[in-house]
This record gives structure tokens, C-alpha cells and sequence, in this order.
């Protein structure tokens, strides 16, 4: 039989490493701290609730703090071919 709280630790620790859901993401809501890493690429936000990437190079590795993306936002990749990869 589990103690009372037997549980508290294994919530706060998903809690410290993100784990615990937090409900769908706000209708405008877009992807947050995008950093290119690799390749040739620039984010940029062109309204409340759009983003553009316009990638220059064949291949690009963008981290990012968040990558939530509300119903009402747009996100739009714009690559030199279609054989290139983000």
C-alpha cells in the first residue's frame, strides 16, 4: 500500500524537468528562443501570431526554448529547395 504521499516526489520531479501538463498552448501562442545552431537561417516574427524562417543554406538546426504552437498561429518555412532540411 502507498503512503499518503508517497507520490509527491515523482510529481515534483517531472514538474522540474517539464513533464506535467500544462493544458494546450493560447490560440496566438508561437514557438519562443529559436537559435540557429547550424546552416543559414533567420526567424522572425511578422505579426501577433506569425513567424517566418527563411533559410538560405540546404540544411539549418534551430533550438528552441519553446516550440508551442497556438491554433490561430502560423509558422512558415521558407527553403531554397525541396531537399532541404531544417
Amino acid at each position: 500500500m502507498l503512503k499518503k504521499y508517497a507520490l509527491k516526489p515523482l510529481v515534483l520531479s517531472m514538474f522540474s524537468v517539464g513533464l506535467v501538463y500544462a493544458g494546450p498552448p493560447a490560440v496566438n501562442q508561437l514557438p519562443r528562443g529559436g537559435q540557429v545552431v547550424a546552416g543559414q537561417a533567420t526567424v522572425v516574427q511578422t505579426g501577433p501570431a506569425a513567424l517566418n524562417i527563411n533559410q538560405s543554406t540546404a540544411s539549418a538546426v534551430i533550438n528552441w526554448q519553446t516550440f508551442n504552437l497556438g491554433s490561430a498561429a502560423s509558422v512558415n518555412f521558407a527553403q531554397p529547395s525541396t531537399s532541404s532540411a531544417t
